[in-house]
């Protein structure tokens, strides 16, 4: 064995090989060089595409117009790029925006738009149901639907974005990347535990809340000391009628009082007098709605809301779940600014009393108050969590831009390393975080577009499409849908899509409409509700008239002129007869459902196209006519008694009796009726008014299946009549004996002020 020591080590005596160590020193050296020559190299890399980087958001942030062009169009891609086939949200959320907006379209053109919309729910106020005055839904009366709801889509998150973006910057005065954050989040609109849409603003905000830094803007921007700041105050507060569901613009308005109140301080009384000038051009644009929901919310389901619960659990979650991070920078831009920033102490305050307010005042407020305030009863005055986003995102925009000067010192000895402030880092994670949400959003988009979710499968179902063609000229009567078997997502089948195309609903999705049809509806899915007494919060809220899971009363649907039943899976009902409507392509759509996900979405990148779900169309032989008449009438003391007495009435007695409650009808004028029944011809039926010749050999009673209004008015042979209730939610006209011409009109108090 060896007596020589290993190199580098000493040997038994002590002493070093020298040339060894020289050696080693030597390689150490060329691996530190190697090392060191990396580094430098995917330094200079990493310096250049930071200042790469920050050269090309610099040129954005001075083109702050065509940034937010760009996201917005990112944002709203998916709802137009793929033509007919672009994605829509099912079950489509808030009265039914979209369908409520294609409505409009098919009424104008068609000649049938008037002031009774007959298209859902057996007939409700338009103006109630509508869509008519909010300017995003001119886009539907130019534009195809899909391509229609992508432009409101991509406005929406434009105006939020640009407008956020300019007001930030200079109102507020916060640097460019600051502002920038505030205006790609608001324009994202991520905030979806309290708004319950994960994917941005829904069509049912309208332009109002997307553009609440639009209007804040304008308003600040108007002088003083020009009369014509009046003039664009007036049409300034006008455009913000125009672009606001009433009931959310109610909740936007304080936002722009708080505004100059507390964030931007502006209390001379020449600006207040111009805000004054803004408020007028509101209300007057608002008259009309305003005028005609006081005379029909008493009227409405809404009248009857049972608000018990608060929104206070879904504040709370958000906050845990999504709005940890902004408010935490809030408050340490708080802690840094010393509570100094005036704007960032309103933001925290006005986030914290929303919180105070509907988590723990709420409760006590629909407890004690809400009974006590008549229809108005059916407002959600906790529809502060609306605004809830725009503060917390207004508030760590502020809290950033604080933290400027805070540096993280890793390195800032170093002269080959630039170091990172607090700033940068907090920046560049939020703006991260907004990007890495966008991205979900459309990974959370394109599966559901896959299996259904998109705008040819509500609107262009072809199934409905050959019955709407098949009977267009057939005697007045009404649809339903059944949507899913077991309620669950996908809905393949949305009952307030078939008034689209051109059919008369007696179900559908509106958010004020008749409490007496309500009831109805109870007795339709009586059987349900035995099991759950308020499936879907039915009897508590109501906006969803649907025949859910597929259990109805088929005798009260033919009452209501129920002739067609529409579902997406075979009805096992003997009663009615299926039709061959749609019937042409259900193997193709009965394998689509078979396929998995990744071989749809390669399907439709080699140019597949959703087939739609297999669609069964049943009709309902026991219909009965929109228009009749009867030879028999029953009285009750009490709405439960009439209503259980519809419910278990044979088709027999509801086709030769109505059902009548004290209070709705002068009984001394119903002399003793006939069995006798005469003949009706229809000689007009538009949406406003019915022309009838009857042929009555005794005294009947004439049933005209509308909803019952106290502004729908009949006269016979030119002379006013009573017309009254009857089945508890129709209309119904004492008839003598003869022949008559009668005509029945509706001319709501406001209808004279209107032209459509």
């Amino acid at each position: 064995m060896s007596n020589e020591a290993p190199r580098g080590y000493t040997r038994d005596d002590g002493r070093f090989v020298e040339a060894d160590v020289q050696e080693l020193a030597s390689n150490h050296l060329k691996v530190y060089r190697s090392i060191s020559h990396f580094f430098k190299m995917h330094s200079n890399m990493l310096i250049t595409l930071r200042d790469r980087s920050t050269h090309t958001i610099q040129w954005l942030c001075e083109h702050p117009f065509v940034l937010f062009l760009l996201w917005s169009l990112g944002l709203s891609c998916e709802y137009f790029i793929f033509g007919p086939y672009s994605f829509v949200r099912i079950p489509e959320d808030g009265s039914a925006a979209m369908t409520g907006r294609l409505l409009l379209y098919s009424g104008f053109a068609s000649s049938k738009l008037g002031y009774w919309n007959p298209a859902q729910l057996c007939g409700n106020d338009t103006i109630l149901g509508s869509f008519i005055f909010d300017l995003d839904s001119l886009p539907f009366l130019f534009l195809p639907g899909w391509l229609a709801t992508g432009v409101v889509m991509w406005l929406q998150r434009f105006v939020a974005g640009y407008f956020t973006f300019r007001l930030v910057k200079e109102t507020l005065h916060l640097d460019s990347y600051s502002a920038l954050y505030a205006g790609l989040a608001y324009a994202l609109h991520a905030n979806y535990p309290i708004t319950g849409w994960p994917l941005g603003f829904p069509l049912f905000y309208s332009l109002g809340i997307p553009a609440v830094s639009f209007f804040i803007w304008s308003i600040s921007r108007l002088k003083i000391h020009k009369i014509t700041s009046y003039l664009f105050a007036f049409g300034i507060g006008c455009l913000f009628s125009i672009t606001n569901n009433i009931a959310f613009g109610l909740f936007v308005l304080p936002v722009i009082f708080f505004w100059f109140i507390f964030v931007v301080p502006r209390l001379d009384l020449k600006f207040w007098s111009i805000i004054s000038i803004f408020i007028i051009g509101f209300i007057v644009f608002e008259l009309p709605i305003l005028w005609a929901n006081s005379l029909n919310a008493p009227l409405s389901q809404r009248a009857y809301y049972n608000i018990t619960t608060s929104s206070g659990a879904i504040i709370l979650k958000a906050l845990f779940v999504k709005d940890l991070l902004p408010l935490g920078i809030a408050i340490i831009g708080l802690i840094v600014s010393r509570c100094k920033l005036r704007p960032l102490v309103a933001f925290v305050s006005a986030i914290i009393f929303s919180l105070i307010f509907v988590i723990l005042v709420y409760p006590y407020f629909s407890l004690y108050v809400h009974p006590h305030l008549g229809f108005l009863r059916g407002f959600q005055f906790d529809r502060l969590y609306l605004l809830y986003p725009y503060l917390t995102i207004m508030a760590s925009a502020i809290g950033i831009s604080s933290l400027r000067h805070w540096k993280l010192g890793f390195f800032e000895n170093s002269s080959k390393y630039y170091y990172f402030s607090l700033y940068t880092a907090v920046l560049v994670v939020t703006i991260g975080l907004t990007g890495w949400q966008a991205i979900g959003m459309k990974v959370e988009t394109l599966p559901k577009m896959l299996i259904g979710a998109n705008y040819t499968s509500l609107y262009h179902n072809q199934g409905i499409q050959e019955l709407a063609e098949a009977y267009r000229n057939a005697s007045p009567f009404r649809v339903v849908t059944i949507r899913d078997r077991n309620d669950d997502y996908p809905y393949h089948m949305y009952p307030a899509a078939s008034s689209v195309y051109g059919l008369e609903s007696a179900d559908g999705y509106v958010s004020v409409y008749f409490r007496r049809y309500q009831k109805y509806w109870e007795q339709v899915i009586w059987q349900l509700l035995q099991s759950e007494p308020d499936y879907s919060s039915f009897s508590s809220w109501g906006h969803r008239v649907y025949i859910f899971k597929g259990i109805y009363d088929l005798k009260l649907l033919s009452l209501a002129n129920v002739r067609f039943i529409i579902s997406d899976y075979p009805l096992d009902d003997k009663e009615l007869v299926l039709l061959p409507f749609g019937s042409f392509n259900r193997e193709e759509q009965l394998a689509l459902q078979s396929k998995r996900d990744k071989n749809l979405l390669k399907a439709v990148f080699e140019g597949y196209r959703f087939p739609n779900y297999p669609t069964f169309i049943y009709e309902n032989p026991q219909v009965f006519p929109r228009i009749f008449l009867v030879d028999n009438f029953k009285y009750f003391e009490k709405t439960e008694e009439l209503l259980t007495a519809l419910r278990c009435a044979s088709y027999a007695d509801l086709r030769s009796t109505v059902y009548l409650e004290k209070g709705d009808s002068n009984f001394s004028s119903l002399n003793k009726l006939d069995k006798k029944r005469g003949s009706i011809e229809i000689e007009s039926h538009t949406s406003d008014k019915i022309i009838l010749k009857v042929k009555n050999p005794q005294n009947s009673i004439l049933v005209i299946t509308n909803n019952f209004s106290p502004y729908w008015k009949a006269t016979i042979d030119g002379i006013e009549t009573k017309l009254f209730p009857v089945d508890h939610t129709f209309q119904g006209i004492y008839v003598s004996g003869g022949e008559h011409k009668i005509k029945i009109e509706y001319s709501p108090p406001y209808a004279i002020h209107l032209s459509f």
